[in-house]
């Protein structure tokens, strides 16, 4: 015997757990979460396997009297684990050079990382607010009547079984290229959203930072100096995020989305009582 399942309309689900954006955030910045664990695991294991390597060569000890071929260089394995390694010692500092090296270069990492992962997190924010939107001009296309948008006529006849589809579109490409400015006039005429001016400055602050790191690797411009968050520093011309700058811009985003997605249940798919 089968039994009918109760489908949940989609309003009550909306009100109860929200836009498929904000669920498609939420997995977004629990995955940023988990990636920055495991790569930070990554390099500090890789790190530990340089300071050990290191501790053996550092420990190491020289037999002058085999000095029959001093370009000689083998390995011979002693044992389970020990390997018997025979060079000069021309050799062995340049070993130990490069091993030097390879761990200075590797301890920096963590601060690229961090970078990546702020225009990562910047991302999934725009991502969410155009996807949030979408949804919005679905469930009350009004909005879109005060706009602007131009069309041709094979946008009408390529769309003429659902002409809202292509006014969407039209609006949502020319969102994809607001800078932040532009979102906090548009979230406050279209849906009656105020950010905090706490919160502007810390956006504009991380937006800056994402163009820095996605447009010049990390390159500060000398007009941008004054503009650079005071949290973070500027090292030979690069800028150095660190791990707390970029939790703290997950926090503000996080908590940016959860607040506009609060507004969005309870002015869009608010049930009657």
């Amino acid at each position: 015997m089968t039994s009918n399942t109760n489908i949940i309309p989609d309003e009550i689900k909306k009100q109860i757990i929200g836009t498929e954006a904000y669920s498609r955030y939420q997995n977004t910045s629990n995955k940023t979460h988990r990636l920055l664990n495991l790569t930070l695991e990554g390099l500090n294991s890789v790190q530990q396997s340089h300071d050990d390597l290191l501790t053996k060569f550092y420990n190491a000890e020289f037999n002058e009297s085999e000095n029959e071929d001093e370009d000689e260089f083998n390995i011979e394995k002693i044992g389970d684990d020990n390997y018997l390694v025979r060079m000069s010692e021309e050799q062995y500092n340049l070993l130990t050079a490069s091993l030097e090296h390879s761990k200075k270069e590797n301890s920096i990492l963590d601060k690229y990382i961090y970078s990546i992962l702020v225009v990562f997190i910047w991302g999934a924010f725009e991502t969410y607010l155009n996807q949030a939107f979408s949804e919005i001009f679905r469930v009350q296309p009004s909005i879109l009547k005060s706009k602007n948008i131009l069309f041709s006529s094979s946008d009408i006849i390529d769309n003429i079984e659902d002409p809202l589809e292509v006014i969407i579109n039209k609006e949502l490409n020319k969102m994809g290229h607001f800078k932040i400015n532009d979102w906090v006039k548009y979230l406050k005429s279209n849906i009656n959203y105020d950010f905090e001016e706490s919160e502007i400055e810390k956006l504009n602050g991380i937006y800056l930072v994402r163009n820095i790191v996605a447009h010049n690797t990390g390159i500060v411009r000398i007009e941008q100096l004054d503009k650079v968050p005071n949290e973070l520093t500027i090292e030979d011309s690069e800028l150095v995020v660190s791990e707390e700058y970029l939790n703290d811009s997950i926090t503000t985003i996080d908590n940016a989305v959860t607040s506009i997605e609060k507004l969005i249940r309870d002015k869009f798919y608010k049930l009657d009582k």
